[in-house]
Order: C-alpha cells, then structure tokens, then sequence
C-alpha cells in the first residue's frame, strides 16, 4: 500500500520534462505557527504563492537541465520519509502551470495559453458581477509618486510615530468622553438633514483617499511595491481603493499587520484630529465637515473596515495575526475538501495546514458565508428605504450572487467534475439526500412556534391608591404587608396652609350670611348680590373642606398593602394623583403584557397556551389565562420598567418635556391572569412565552419577510 500511493500511474507523462522557473519571480522566507514557509512571488501578476520546504527544495533544483525524474529523485534523498510523492509533485507542477510561472524545452501552446488568458479575464469579469456591493475600476499607477514621498512619511512607521499615534488618538477618545453628550446630542438630525448629506457625499471619498494611501505608504515604507489605485463602487458610491498585496511578502508577521491596519489607523488618526478643530471652531460649515470625518472615520471605518469576517482590513490583519495566509480561500478549499472526502468518498488532495488551523478555517468560512449575506441584505433594504426598485434589485442581485449562482456551479460540478467520474452515483445521492432533508426541513417538518414578552405584575385600578391633594406625609398608619380592610386610615398628610384658608372661608360666609339678612328687607338689589357671594363662598369651602378630607388617604378595597418605599415617606410631599400604594385583594394575580406590531396577529389568533417566569424566580415556569386586551395600538408605557431605560425592550421617545414614557413604536397590552396559589406582587418584571401551533420554518421565513415589506418599506 506504501508503494502504490509512493508512486502515480502518470508519472511516465512528466518525468522526462525539464521545468524551469520564470525570471520574474521573488522568493520570500516566512514562518507560520512554528514551521517555515516559502511564498513565491510574481512580480507581473503581484500574485503570492506558497509552498512548504520540499516545494521550495523541488523549486531551486529547477534549472531546465534536471529532469522531473531527477527532481523526484534528489528530492528523496533530501527529505527521505518526508519527501513528497508523485502525486504531489504532479499537483506542484500543475498549480506552477496554472499559475504561468513555469516553463520547459516543450514549445509553448500558443492556443492554450490564448485560452487561459480569456479564461481569466472571464473569470474576472464573473468576480466582478458577483460582488455588485464593490466594483472596482482601475485608474493609476502610484508607485512613482509614494517614492518620492517616502521621507516625508517614512518616520511615521516607527516605534517612535507609533507612540506619537497612540497618544493623539488617546487624548482625543478622553475629549471625546467629556463631550460625549455634546457629540451624541440630536445625531440622526444632524447627520441626515439635506445640505449635510451634500456634505457627506464630499467628505466621504476624501476621507476613504487618506485611508487607502495609509495602506500604500506602508507597504513603500517597508520596500514593497504599489502599481494599482483606482476608485471602488462600495454600495453605489465611488470610493478610492490600492492594492497593497505586495506586503503579503514581507517576512515579519508584525510588518504584514501594521499594512492591513494602516487604513483605519489613518483615519482613527483623521478622526482625532478633527475632534480638536471641532472643539475650537464656531458653529458652522468648517465645524460640520469635521462632525461629519469624526463620523465616517472614526465610526463606519470601525465597524466595517475593521470587521474580520468582510474582505476588507480586518481580514487581513486577523490572517496575519493569526498567522493563517488565505483565510477565505484555503477555508474554502477545506470545506470542498471536507465535503468530497467525507460525504462524496473521493480521494481529495489534502489542503495544507496546521493542526490547529483546521477550527479556524472551517469557522471563518461558514461565519463569513452567512454574514456577507446578512452585510448586503441589510444595505439592500437600508437602500430599498428611500429608492425601493434600487433596493429591491441590489438585494436580487446579491441573493443570486451568494446563492443562486454558487448552486449553479454546484451542479454542474456535480454533473461535469472528472474528480466525480468513479463517485458520480454517490455524489448526486448524497447531495439530493441532503437537499431533500433540508426541503422537508424547510417545508414539511413542524417546529416549535412561540411568542416571547415582557411584562410586570400588576392589580386592578381601583386598588390602586393615590394622593388626592398635594401634602406633606404625617404619618404612615398601616404596616407595608399587612391584612387591611376597605375603608382603613393608611396614611395622613397635610398641608399647612388649608386649615386656616377654610376657617377664613367660614369667618367669610358667617359676615356674609349675617350682611344677607340685614339687607333682605332693606335693599333687594344688595340681598341678591349678596347671595351670589355666598354660593361662590359656600362652593369654595366644600372645595377646601373635600381637599382637607383627601389628606387622610385610606384604603378602598379590603386586601394585602403594598407601600413601597414606606421609610421614606415620612415629611414626602405628595402631589395630587401620585401613586402612594396598592392594595391587592384576595384572589389571582395579574401581569400586563407589552407585544410588538409584528407579532401581535400570532398572539391573538393561535395562541395554545401561556406560560411566564418570574424575574425573581427564572428556574420556575407557571401557566397564565389570558383576561382582556386592549383593542387599539398605543404609544403609552404602562410601566416604566418596561422601558429600555428600566431594562426592558420598550425603546422611549428621548425628547424632555413628556409626563410619563411613550415609545417610539406603539405596542398592545394584554393582561393576564396568574394561578390563586401563586405569590403576590406589583411591578415585577415577568417573561411571557405565547405558546402557538408548530409550523415549519419556511412559514416563519415568508411571514418575516411579510412584515419587512410592510413596516420597513410600506408596501
């Protein structure tokens, strides 16, 4: 068995060929985890190649004089055990030729090499149509201007440009907290009023042009080479782009990180430095363009330019970091890999790899798979916002380009792929099991289906007990927790100023009374005004004599009393209508329940049952009944602890001046009832689970995608 897999069957069509290697390539020494690499360099293409020790052994002995034959053979001798078979050494001349880097005595196929140059610019231009978020359009070479600028930045890649970086950005992020409510206050407004977003779209390729030159300097700074710069379609709008793979040959690991972060480092730097001149300078334009680079450069450079699961900087300084080259690709090859080995049952050629790269490959590529699509989605429908047929055929073009098209070749892999010749019957059975499984998945199988909410105990209005007048808290009668009955004194207030005004209202109506029955029989025409003084007089004292009986506030139900905050009231003013306690009666507990727009139809017509877990008891799951609902949509928050603020999921209407919170959505309350047995309480947050019939996912899927067209984009 040794032998037969020491040896290939087509070894007699190449051992007599005498390779060489072109002239136009670079050889750089890396190391990765530990082992030594060698990546090829070609300095037309600027493509990288990599390849392990007995590769890079095989590549020096290739001067057109040894045979393939002879290359095997020293190559054994050099390595012994380690020594690459006959099969890889094949596939090592294969992926030289593929990358035109090899040539030998053999005339060269000048239709062949015709035909793999079409085929690259086909595959090109197909690259090109499949990323419809970035098409790039070549414009200059920028080499020759980066020379001669080199003294002017080359200081700024040294340990002491480092530091000097370090401590701008970090003054400028402490300035940054001490303004923060200045810098955070009526965002949205600002940003998307009309003549700032003239002033965006100018910003916005001036700030990306510094970005990418911090790449480019890099790269020259470090001796590296930059022939291409341009201007990328990044989501419909023309951004600057250069390419800086030339530091994928450098051989420190620190080097090649410092190139891909070099980008947002720039702009962190930009960012700061326009905090400084936005705090000096008076309001107007110059002050609003520096808002806008400290927005675009310190925000969006964060969150996309830095995200390691886009093909942008972040992946590359992750690769590096990592030590892992050609994340994306070589986790691509592993997935194939993978599949054809362990489903398909084809003898695949191994992707080279540490031990402990394998996690990391097969997560990225899965992770990355699935958040492009989320990424150009979610641009989709931003866009779909405001131009709805551009949005709705970017997210088309995006679906096809990360779905349609990869199942495509799929099939045809699956129908033409000579890997598949002997495991064709195999292959297509497994992959339509698979592809039934997911269909029934999608389809067919029921899943669970639930509603989740949040809400709070809560008790009847009437048992609900207020201050009827404003007044200072005398005394509290009745204990927090204890039994009362309906009519029982709980807490006295007063207020220093009524008694007196009610015996001045008596003193008042007595002169009056008295003055009314002098003038009965002496001056009609007095007598009548007088009267109307003493209605006026009596109707202000019952007024008063009401308010100095609200003082004493008793309980209007019989139950259990909940004061809360008891210790403190004492000396409290209380204004008229604020809450002071509740009074639970005998009998169940309810909860007031707050359920989003877009669940709300799943809630009323096909909920099965109910079932909520207390905050303070998450381990204990107990059944509800639903009592009522409130028939219209509100605005209104019935509980505070609902609210985002509070630590619920209720996000508020922030502007001051509201009397209580309303949210930025409306929202339907529900009210349910708990079991007789189960503990009272009021305002304690309550996590509520709608249970409603299974259905299958697919269901779920077009009912989401429902209700995105209708609440995001109205139609």
């Amino acid at each position: 068995m040794a032998a037969d897999s020491l040896f290939s069957p087509s070894w007699y069509r190449v051992a007599e060929l005498r390779p060489r290697l072109r002239g136009h390539l670079r050889v750089h020494r890396h190391e990765y985890r530990g082992q030594r690499w060698y990546v090829l360099e070609d300095l037309l293409s600027r493509r990288m190649h990599r390849f392990n020790p007995a590769a890079h052994h095989i590549l020096g002995l290739m001067d057109g004089r040894r045979t393939v034959q002879e290359l095997w053979d020293l190559a054994a001798t050099a390595f012994g055990d380690d020594a690459p078979t006959q099969d890889e050494l094949i596939r090592l001349l294969a992926q030289l030729h593929a990358a035109d880097v090899l040539q030998s005595e053999v005339s060269p196929d000048v239709a062949e090499l015709l035909r793999r140059t079409q085929k690259h610019r086909r595959q090109q231009l197909v690259q090109r149509w499949l990323s419809p978020l970035a098409v790039r359009i070549p414009l200059f070479d920028p080499d020759r201007l980066l020379q001669r600028l080199l003294p002017w930045y080359r200081p700024l890649f040294t340990r002491a440009g480092f530091f000097v970086w370090l401590a701008i950005v970090l003054a400028a992020g402490l300035l940054a907290a001490g303004h923060w409510r200045e810098l955070a206050e009526d965002v949205t407004d600002r940003v998307l009023a009309p003549q700032n977003l003239l002033l965006i779209a100018l910003t916005f390729p001036v700030v990306k042009l510094l970005h990418e030159f911090g790449h480019a300097c890099a790269v020259k700074a470090w001796g590296g080479e930059v022939h291409d710069m341009g201007v990328m379609l990044l989501v419909l709008m023309p951004v600057p782009y250069v390419d800086a793979s030339a530091s994928s040959a450098f051989r420190e690991t620190r080097r090649r990180a410092v190139v891909g972060a070099a980008g947002v480092m720039a702009e962190l730097l930009l960012a700061s430095l326009a905090l400084l001149l936005w705090l000096e300078l008076q309001p107007g334009m110059a002050r609003a363009v520096m808002y806008d680079v400290m927005l675009i450069a310190g925000v969006s450079t964060v969150l996309f330019n830095g995200n390691p699961l886009l093909r942008f900087d972040g992946y590359y300084v992750l690769s590096d970091l990592l030590q892992i080259p050609n994340m994306r690709s070589r986790g691509q090859q592993l997935l194939v890999q993978v599949v054809e080995s362990r489903l398909f049952g084809v003898d695949a050629p191994p992707v080279e790899q540490h031990p402990r790269e394998r996690a990391w490959l097969l997560a990225f590529t899965v992770a990355s798979f699935f958040y492009r699509i989320a990424v150009m989605l979610a641009i989709a429908l931003f866009i779909a916002r405001e131009y709805f047929f551009v949005g709705v055929l970017l997210a088309l073009w995006s679906v096809a380009a990360t779905l349609v098209w990869p199942l495509v070749k799929g099939v045809a892999y699956l129908a033409r792929h000579n890997r598949l010749r002997r495991r064709r019957l195999r292959a297509v059975a497994v992959s339509t099991g698979i592809a039934v499984f997911l269909l029934l998945l999608l389809f067919a199988l029921p899943m669970p289906l639930w509603t989740r909410a949040e809400g709070v105990t809560w008790t009847a209005q009437e048992a609900v007990i207020a201050a009827g007048t404003d007044g200072f808290v005398q005394k509290v009668l009745a204990p927090a927790g204890g039994q009362v009955e309906r009519g029982t004194v709980l807490v006295t207030t007063e207020d220093p100023a009524l008694a007196p005004r009610i015996r001045i209202l008596q003193a008042q109506l007595d002169l009056l009374e008295a003055r009314a029955r002098a003038e009965r029989d002496v001056d009609r025409v007095r007598w009548q005004s007088t009267q109307e003084e003493i209605k006026s007089t009596s109707a202000e004292l019952a007024v008063a004599r009401e308010r100095y009986e609200e003082l004493v506030i008793r309980s209007p139900l019989a139950g259990v009393l909940f004061l809360p905050g008891a210790d403190d009231l004492p000396d409290r003013f209380l204004r008229k209508g604020q809450q002071v306690a509740f009074v639970l009666p005998p009998g169940p507990a309810t909860v007031r329940v707050l359920v989003s727009q877009d669940e709300v139809d799943l809630v009323r017509s096909r909920t099965r049952s109910i079932e909520i877990k207390r905050a303070g008891a998450l381990a204990v799951t107990e059944p509800a009944r639903l009592l009522r609902e409130v028939p219209a949509a509100s605005r209104r928050v019935p509980n505070p602890a609902l609210t985002a603020q509070g630590g619920g999921l209720v996000a508020t209407d922030p502007r001051p001046g509201e009397p209580q919170a309303v949210a930025m959505d409306s929202w339907f309350e529900f009210e349910l009832q708990l079991p007789q047995s189960t503990g009272r309480s009021i305002g304690e947050r309550v996590h509520v689970r709608f249970l409603h019939d299974p259905e299958p996912l697919a269901h779920r899927l077009y009912r989401s995608v429902r209700q995105v067209f209708l609440s995001r984009l109205t139609v």
